[in-house]
Formats: C-alpha cells, sequence, structure tokens
C-alpha cells in the first residue's frame, strides 16, 4: 500500500463532478486507469492510500494528475464573489480540476454531443474493451483506452454498433489527424487558450463547449468555461434570459471569474446538477452519483488443474 498527502482535497466528490468517465467506486476504493496502469485509491482523512498495476506509478504522478499542487485556497477565494458560487464552494470544497491525458480525454469528450453520463461511460467503456489492452491490479480487471493509431484503422460502421451512432465518423476522423501528426496534441500544452480551443475547433464533431472541456481538463486553460445545459442553469441565476447566449455567456464568466473561471464552471455545475437531484432523493441517499461498474469486475480464476490419472 502507498501513501500520498492529500489536504483539502475530496477524492468523492472530484471524481463525481463529472470531469472524467472512467472511474469507478467498488466499496471504499476508486478505480482508474492513469497512464496506461490500473489503480485503485482511497481517501483517509488527508491521505490518499493506493497501490497500482505498474511499479513505476509514483505518488508525484498522482498528486499531479488530481492536482493536488494546486493553491485551492487562492483559486477559490478569486472566484468567491457571489451568493451562488459561494454556496458551490461551501457544499463542496476541496473538489478539484484534474490533469487528464490529452488523448483520452479528447476522445471521450467527443462523444459527449447530446449524451448524458451514463451512455458516455458505456460508449468509453466499448471502445476499451474491443480496442484496448487487458490490465490487472490485484483480483481485477479492466482496460485502457484505445491510441489514435488504433482507432484510426477501425471502420466506422465497426463503432456504430458499439453504439457510438453519428460521433463514431467524427470519432475516426479526428483520431486520424492525430495519428498522421496532422494535429499534435503534445505541442499545444503552453499555448494560449485562445490558441488551444482556435486548433480543436477546427476538429470534425468538435464545437464550442467540447473544445472548452478539452481546453480546461487536458490543457488547464484555467479560463475556459465549458457551458452546456447545466452551466446554462446555473448562469440563469446572473443574467436575464435575452443575455443567455454563448458570447454573452463566456463574456460574463470571464469578466466574473477571471482567470479560474473553469473552476467556478465545475464547481457551479456540479452544485447544481446535485442540487435539482437532491429534490427527488431522500436524505438517506448517498451523497454524489453513483460510478458507473461497466467494466471493472474481479478477475476469473480458473479451477485448479486436476492430476492426470
Amino acid at each position: 500500500m502507498r501513501h500520498c498527502a492529500a489536504p483539502n482535497f475530496r477524492l468523492a466528490t472530484t471524481l463525481a463532478s463529472g470531469q472524467t468517465f472512467r472511474w469507478q467506486q467498488v466499496g471504499e476504493w476508486y478505480y482508474g486507469v492513469l497512464d496506461g496502469a490500473l489503480i485503485r485509491v482511497r481517501q483517509v482523512d488527508d491521505e490518499l492510500q493506493w497501490d497500482t498495476s505498474d511499479a513505476h506509478l509514483t505518488a508525484e504522478r498522482l498528486t499531479h494528475y488530481f492536482a493536488l499542487d494546486h493553491d485551492l485556497e487562492h483559486i477559490l477565494a478569486t472566484i468567491d464573489r457571489d451568493d451562488h458560487i459561494h454556496a458551490a464552494i461551501v457544499a463542496y470544497r476541496g473538489l478539484r480540476l484534474m490533469r487528464q491525458e490529452p488523448w483520452e480525454c479528447l476522445a471521450s469528450y467527443l462523444l459527449t454531443s447530446f449524451n448524458n453520463i451514463q451512455r458516455i461511460t458505456r460508449m468509453i467503456e466499448n471502445l476499451s474493451q474491443h480496442f484496448g489492452q487487458s490490465i490487472t491490479c490485484g483480483s481485477w480487471q479492466t482496460y485502457t483506452f484505445p491510441p489514435p493509431e488504433v482507432l484510426a484503422e477501425v471502420p466506422v460502421g465497426r463503432l456504430s454498433l458499439l453504439g457510438l451512432g453519428f460521433r463514431a465518423a467524427h470519432l475516426v476522423e479526428v483520431a486520424r489527424h492525430v495519428a498522421s501528426g496532422a494535429v499534435r496534441l503534445e505541442t499545444l500544452h503552453g499555448r494560449t487558450y485562445a490558441e488551444i480551443k482556435q486548433t480543436l475547433t477546427q476538429l470534425p464533431g468538435i464545437g464550442d463547449k467540447v473544445a472548452d472541456c478539452i481546453a480546461l481538463f487536458a490543457f488547464q486553460c484555467y479560463a475556459a468555461f465549458p457551458i452546456d445545459v447545466w452551466t446554462r442553469r446555473a448562469l440563469a441565476l446572473y443574467l436575464p434570459r435575452r443575455d443567455l447566449t454563448l458570447k454573452r455567456m463566456h463574456a460574463f464568466a470571464s469578466t466574473q471569474f477571471g482567470a479560474y473561471a473553469g473552476y467556478a464552471q465545475q464547481y457551479l455545475y456540479h452544485w447544481l446538477r446535485t442540487r435539482a437531484a437532491w429534490t427527488r432523493r431522500s436524505p438517506v441517499e448517498v451523497e454524489h452519483r453513483t460510478l458507473s461498474r461497466w467494466v471493472l469486475q474481479p478477475m476469473q480464476v480458473a479451477p485448479p488443474l486436476e492430476p492426470v490419472a
């Protein structure tokens, strides 16, 4: 068992906040895939306890992935400018924006168009099962997300059969752009938010919201403010109906929340979505959305061989 300091962090809230789709809860443990390794992690007070299928995966890598190096108090103080965001911060202080692997983040958010989290998760796990590599950690097994070179060669019709629908063609085309080097994701790190968003929106199937999600979660453009149905509902608390256009909403978010607008978006998104869900739940139900369990399963252990007579 390995250990990692995690002050001012809420693992369960972060993983349930809708930024990523592959983490799965089993009891007190959360299982995910990081750098091609299966990892399980749990939080005990201000510490993460974890182990992994890859002995080379370090505590420093986990710290970077979960953004435990962020000065969260400074970030939250910067965006805490009104009663709405203040309520979200009070409810979910400790939520952090994870640093996701660019290709998987891009491909995953490409599948979010006209979709919901449960179906997105199913699509991602279908892709991983069919085109990824099996990995294990202890008695548990899952699959890596397929690289662009693999998906670039898959017939669109085959992906459609996995439930991707119209998104299949977009995914294959984007995979070909990345695999061929026409788009080099590694070169986007460190570029401006505007440059990254412009590059992303030139790819098929990537519009304003998806580009902002990728810029925020894969390239740490914290000024990005993804606008979906929940974010729009949140901004309706601030703006009159006539101002709920993309241009005006982005302008308002930039002015209201500044360089960490992306953090404000995530807190408002999770706060409003869970608050709405609570109106349909009893107080005895769990605090967060139950994480999906599409793939992670105990490994099937073969029975011992019988001695030959």
